[in-house]
Order: structure tokens, then sequence, then C-alpha cells
């Protein structure tokens, strides 16, 4: 990739301005980055668990849904780096993946636990 390709995936990604700035939920985000040839997307989204004990169902469950939110922004992001680029693909192979679980609010008192659920995609980016 050359400095034009990598300057047009970062206006592709840029989501600091204008309507991709726009919030489309209050409890989830995605967001992207570019370190040389390899792209991360990063998704994030507050849940809430019942007990301790159903951390794991959550964890896979929600991965479920990180993935398929992520297939989503991939999928948005290839178009709008098409119509940038002037009709040249910008090609996405997965490298790996990571998933977490952060409970961040938890009480004796209340049964109910707040959590961060991320999960973060490495692609390798080629023009």
């Amino acid at each position: 990739m050359d400095f034009m390709d990598i300057n047009l995936i970062g206006q592709a990604i840029n989501d600091t301005w204008g309507s991709s700035s726009t919030a489309k939920s209050h409890t989830m985000s995605t967001k992207a980055s570019l370190a040389g040839q390899q792209l991360t997307v990063k998704y994030m989204t507050v849940i809430n668990l019942g007990s301790i004990h159903e951390s794991e169902k959550a964890r896979q469950d929600n991965k479920d849904d990180g993935v398929k939110v992520i297939d989503q922004y991939v999928k948005e992001l290839k178009k709008n780096f098409k119509e940038l680029s002037g009709n040249r693909t910008l090609k996405l192979k997965e490298v790996n993946d990571h998933d977490s679980l952060e409970i961040v609010s938890m009480s004796p008192y209340n049964p109910r636990k707040t959590a961060y659920y991320r999960l973060n995609i490495v692609f390798d980016a080629e023009v």
C-alpha cells in the first residue's frame, strides 16, 4: 500500500466529524484503527448480568453479536473506500481476534452486575 491508499483508508474509518461521527447506539461502539498494514476493528458494548455465573454464556452471546456488527462495519468500510478511491477494492483478511468481559459494577446488595464486553479483530489490509 502506498501513502494515497493509507490516506483513503484513514478517511473511510474517520469517525470524528460528519455523519459517521453520529452515535447509532448509547450502549455500543465500533471503532477502527490502522497501524501499518494491519486494520484493527474494536467493538465494545455495555451488558447487564443477573449473576456472575452468567458471564461465560454472556461472553459467547456477545461475541456472536460483535462479529455480526464488525462484519457490517467492514462491509460499509469497503463500500466507503470504493467510493473514495474510484472503484478500487479494499481486501481485508482476518488475522486474529481477542475478546474480554470486564465487570465494572458489583454490589452485595444488588444482584445485577454491569460489564463491558470488548472484541478486537485484526485484519491484514491490501488494496
